[in-house]
């Protein structure tokens, strides 16, 4: 199964409606009655049996793989070959303009016990055999006591082996736990604990694809901390945010780092999901305009930036007298973050906006302890920060209320999310000025005025120009060289 279309499937189901599935259902039983057995299985027959409409339709069925163009052409579906080895395809569907799916896997045994046997919770190892006549309950196959684990909302690991098997099954008892409000089995989290294999032994692809479609729940952080607390799986699973806990953070924090990063990453949320008639809705509705040229989901990467925003802490971190400091944790910061993006293999464009939020979430506090908030510093901002301004003004935000009010300092807390509320809106109405400014100079220009070869300097010469056009100092092709030329650029570059 290829790495996107996993995280489609992890990130969010497509869209199915009842009519729909009760269509597919009985054409394929229809088509396959008298020819082998088809059986309903998985997330489908489970919420089938809660009196859900299933997420997706995952099928078996007892046959040659040479079925499946039949059942594509029956349902007029798209064939995607998941895995020949293991009889694995995916039925792609529209509904309604709508992409939907069915996932058929092809066995050569009709002991469907067995099939059941390798997958991953009681709950999910259940199946319905597809009869013309529709599903019927009564003839549910359930060798794992699913439904019994399904009425008392428990989540229970199959066999003790699961985890051993595959650890990303951890982080999948978990999101499915919060989702269905269910709790886990003790002896499960037991077999999480005792867990003898590590994440790295994981293609890292899939400990993302897991990882982010916790994130993208509303009530990631409540997960997170259940997944700490009762199995110590977030520091297994990052072990650079372990150093963070106890870690003490000086006068402005009454919190850990652990504790403090938690409850900002509880403030996010609360901006992300605020209702109408909360105070965070307002930032909310103008951080949504902000990032409306981003057309994928950007909240795993958003909240994984916030979740490493301070784990530079630990190395910068400078003690004189009884008073604690980190000069620079933002620079140390996006080697660790780095790190584990590689480790993790994101996507570029996730990987980019993790590391501008822990590389710049000290940027807009920064602005405001300057107290200077006329439109010059703000535009240099937006064009040193470019598209991923309103990432980190959200995460500054979350960062800096988690901290005000934790310390009791509300109306503190109040004025930072005025001023970064107003930072968003300037970036919205005119943010996109930098964006629009003439080029005066390319690189080979620059090389050829200052005399060298292509460097990292060169960008930040290009760069420095942007900002002294932004600041009305170059307004001319002419007075672009003579910026150059003078070395009047050396003010702009990073220190």
């Amino acid at each position: 199964m290829s790495a996107e279309v996993m995280n489609q499937e992890a990130r969010g189901k497509d869209s199915i409606t009842q009519e729909w599935f009760h269509r597919v259902i009985t054409d394929i039983a229809s088509f396959m009655a008298g020819r082998a057995p088809v059986w309903l299985v998985g997330g489908a027959v489970r919420d089938y049996m809660m009196g859900r409409i299933p997420a997706d339709i995952d099928l078996v069925v007892v046959g040659e793989q040479a079925l499946a163009p039949v059942l594509a052409g029956l349902l007029g579906a798209s064939l995607v070959q998941l895995s020949a080895p293991h009889g694995l395809y995916r039925l792609v569907c529209t509904e309604k303009d709508q992409p939907t799916h069915v996932d058929v896997e092809f066995i050569d045994s009709a002991d469907i016990a067995a099939n059941l046997g390798r997958r991953d919770f009681t709950v999910d190892a259940m199946a319905l055999p597809l009869k013309p006549y529709g599903l019927n309950k009564e003839e549910l196959v359930d060798p794992y006591r699913g439904m019994t684990d399904l009425e008392k909302r428990l989540i229970r690991a199959v066999n003790s082996s699961v985890f051993e098997d595959d650890p990303v099954r951890a982080l999948r008892a978990f999101r499915l736990a919060s989702a269905l409000n269910f709790e886990i089995n003790t002896t499960t989290l037991e077999q999480m604990k005792l867990m003898r294999r590590s994440f790295e032994d994981v293609a890292g692809e899939r400990v993302w694809i897991e990882f982010s479609a916790i994130l993208t729940m509303d009530v990631a952080t409540r997960v997170l901390r259940k997944m700490e607390v009762e199995a110590g799986l977030v520091t297994r699973l990052i072990p650079e945010l372990a150093l963070l806990k106890g870690l003490g953070q000086g006068k402005w924090h009454v919190l850990d780092a652990w504790d403090h990063t938690m409850l900002a990453l509880e403030w996010l949320e609360r901006i992300l999901c605020s209702a109408r008639d909360d105070e965070l809705h307002g930032v909310r509705l103008i951080y949504d305009k902000a990032i409306l040229e981003w057309p994928k989901c950007v909240t795993p990467a958003l909240k994984l930036g916030l979740l490493m925003h301070d784990v530079g802490k630990p190395t910068a971190a400078a003690v004189a007298g009884r008073e604690c400091s980190f000069p620079g944790h933002e620079r140390e910061g996006p080697l660790v973050a780095k790190r584990l993006c590689e480790r993790w293999r994101l996507p570029g464009w996730e990987r980019d906006i993790v590391l501008a939020i822990v590389e710049g979430h000290m940027h807009p506090l920064y602005l405001y302890q300057e107290g200077n908030f006329t439109p010059k510093p703000v535009r240099r901002f937006f064009n040193r920060r470019g598209r991923y301004v309103p990432f980190l003004l959200l995460g500054s935000l979350a960062d800096v209320v988690a901290t005000r009010t934790a310390a009791g300092n509300s109306h503190e807390a109040a004025l930072y999310r005025q001023f970064i509320t107003g930072l968003l809106e300037m970036f919205v109405n005119e943010g996109a000025v930098w964006k629009k400014l003439p080029r005066f100079l390319n690189g080979n220009e620059v090389m050829k005025i200052l005399e060298i070869k292509p460097s990292p300097l060169v960008g930040q010469v290009l760069a420095a120009i942007t900002e002294a056009e932004i600041a009305g100092e170059i307004t001319s092709k002419e007075e672009a060289e003579t910026f150059v030329r003078e070395r009047r650029y050396l003010p702009y570059l990073p220190q």
